[in-house]
């Protein structure tokens, strides 16, 4: 009866972690397509010569739900986080990190729900 429970508590912990990863991964290449689309469109019709800024925009802020999911995804992927520190390529990070966490979380995690299920 224990061990069932925490087969459960595991699996839900899998699911969380999975589900993280995968949300990490969709914020990470929407935001990236959405900036390539912008600089696309103005390689492509440029509205008129560039200006000279005298103060530098403000940078993106980031929404309190992205910063959450990079705060929990920088939490779980830190195990691993040195496989891709060499790395230069967002996209190469994200899809390695984004890999190893469903991996490690989801089927190492899973693999032992089942086992504890099974002992039961």
């Amino acid at each position: 009866m224990v061990l069932g429970t925490l087969a459960r508590i595991v699996r839900l912990a899998s699911l969380a972690c999975c589900l993280v990863a995968v949300a990490w991964f969709v914020t990470f290449a929407v935001q990236q397509s959405s900036t390539a689309a912008a600089h696309q469109a103005s390689e492509i019709y440029p509205s008129s010569p560039p200006a000279t800024q005298t103060t530098p925009p403000a940078p993106a802020r980031e929404g309190e739900l992205r910063e959450t999911i990079n705060s929990a995804f920088k939490t779980i992927s830190s195990p691993f986080s040195s496989v891709t520190s060499a790395s230069t390529s967002a996209w190469k990070i994200h899809i390695i990190d984004t890999l190893l966490a469903l991996l490690i979380y989801g089927l190492g995690l899973g693999f032992v729900a089942r086992a504890l299920r099974l002992a039961a």
